[in-house]
């Protein structure tokens, strides 16, 4: 066949034509889209299983709490009632019997600061032996006309002038109300019992009663009975609303104290995400406190960030390896095939690559091109036959040795040109399977 002079042009080393270079894309494809898919099925993971072991151990110290709190409220509620049933209360002979019962109650529990014996009218004698008035309270008015025990909300004492929580239990008589013990206990003694409250590094717990006035504050003490969170209908005197916290804690408050279980959520207080648990609390009286376990938001799941910052950069090292590594191994396999297409593709004779079952044109080197003058696109996937490179008996002639001897050694044949010139060339084939 007729030669023409040709420049053989080399791609680059990072050309997307290179063998090696697409093999290290596609690897890398697959790797980092595997490592993708690990790494967000980690993440889902681990954040849901931290998110959730967080929220339980948060759960479970609220749950804690609020049972010691109710004990701690049963125990004094049951300390009041057993005077109330007292002999000496119950019949007593004269003044002086009540205040030595009085008395005596009052030293054997130091968690009151007063306990009175009070009459229907709201006359009531104190431990020291001096009278007070108590007949303007609403609990004490509710415990003669229910007569069950009840439990006040926030009140300053008359007696001690302190912020207190006031107990009254019904003195009966054949199922009638004949007197009323009340007690109060101030609010410094819950304020104990929820300061040992530990979670996370800055977390702390509350009581808020079922008005939503916080009565006890582990941080904030000074807010006791002055702030309520909630939006109970139930006004209490000395609480005011909050104007740091937004409408999510009161949304929290709400279902708390009406669910049965523990209710958590975020809410925003002093511009800082502030995660919560609010557990109920159950009274003797049918009465119901809440008690909150808190802690900023970043402390809650600052376990969780750093586990995804672990499982990011792992990834990111697994990608840089990764990539070192499949630079490797597509340097060691690629370069026999590259040097295979290079021979292929800038060999000086005319060499091209035929579908069998089909007919077309899969892919020819340069000399093809130069020397039969066509343009890549005439001949990609087009059929050899319609070409008419070479004249009918010929082509019938080589198609008859390929299906049946498999191969075509140096048959002269005759090629046609694109401008119809007619060349002489030496024509080999062999047939392969592809892929195979």
């Amino acid at each position: 066949m007729k030669k023409v002079g040709h420049t053989h042009r080399r791609d680059g080393v990072f050309s997307i034509k290179s063998i090696r270079v697409r093999l290290l894309l596609i690897m890398l494809a697959l790797m980092c889209g595997s490592l993708s898919l690990l790494t967000g099925l980690s993440y889902y993971f681990s954040d849901k299983a931290l998110s959730k072991s967080v929220n339980e151990t948060a759960a479970a110290i609220s749950l804690d709490y609020s049972q010691r709190s109710s004990a701690f409220v049963k125990e004094l509620v049951v300390f009041v009632q057993d005077i109330a049933v007292n002999p000496h209360i119950v019949n007593p002979q004269n003044r002086q019997e009540i205040v030595d019962v009085l008395a005596l109650s009052l030293q054997r529990n130091n968690k009151f600061t007063g306990i009175n014996y009070g009459d229907l009218a709201g006359n009531v004698i104190r431990a020291q032996g001096d009278t007070a008035y108590l007949g303007d309270r609403d609990y004490y008015l509710k415990a003669i006309k229910t007569k069950e025990l009840t439990i006040s909300e926030p009140l300053v004492s008359k007696g001690s002038g302190r912020l207190s929580l006031a107990i009254a239990a019904p003195v009966l008589v054949n199922g009638e109300v004949k007197a009323v013990i009340q007690a109060t206990m101030p609010l410094d003694s819950l304020n104990e019992l929820v300061g040992a409250i530990r979670f996370m590094d800055s977390g702390y717990g509350f009581i808020a009663d079922q008005s939503g006035v916080i009565i006890a504050h582990a941080v904030h003490s000074e807010i006791n009975g002055k702030v309520r969170i909630g939006k109970s209908p139930a006004e209490a005197s000395l609480a005011v609303e909050v104007p740091e916290v937004d409408e999510r804690l009161a949304d929290l408050f709400t279902k708390a104290i009406a669910g049965e279980g523990p209710v958590q959520g975020v809410y925003t207080l002093r511009n800082r995400p502030i995660f919560t648990v609010l557990t109920p609390v159950e009274l003797p009286g049918g009465a119901r406190w809440l008690l909150g376990v808190s802690a900023p938001e970043s402390e809650v799941i600052a376990e969780v960030v750093t586990l995804n910052t672990i499982l990011l950069l792992a990834a990111l090292g697994c990608v840089v390896s990764g990539a070192f590594v499949i630079i490797l191994i597509s340097r060691r396999f690629a370069r026999p095939e590259e040097k295979y297409f290079k021979a292929f593709r800038y060999v000086d004779d005319a060499v091209g690559i035929v579908s069998f079952a089909s007919g077309t044109f899969i892919e020819v080197n340069d000399a093809f091109f130069e020397l039969l003058g066509y343009e890549r696109d005439e001949i990609l996937a087009r059929p050899v036959e319609s070409l008419g490179l070479w004249v009918e008996e010929q082509n019938s002639q080589v198609q008859w040795l390929l299906k049946n001897e498999r191969s075509v050694s140096k048959v002269e044949t005759f090629w046609r040109g694109r401008n119809g010139e007619i060349r002489i060339g030496l024509f080999s084939a062999d047939v392969f399977e592809a892929f195979a």
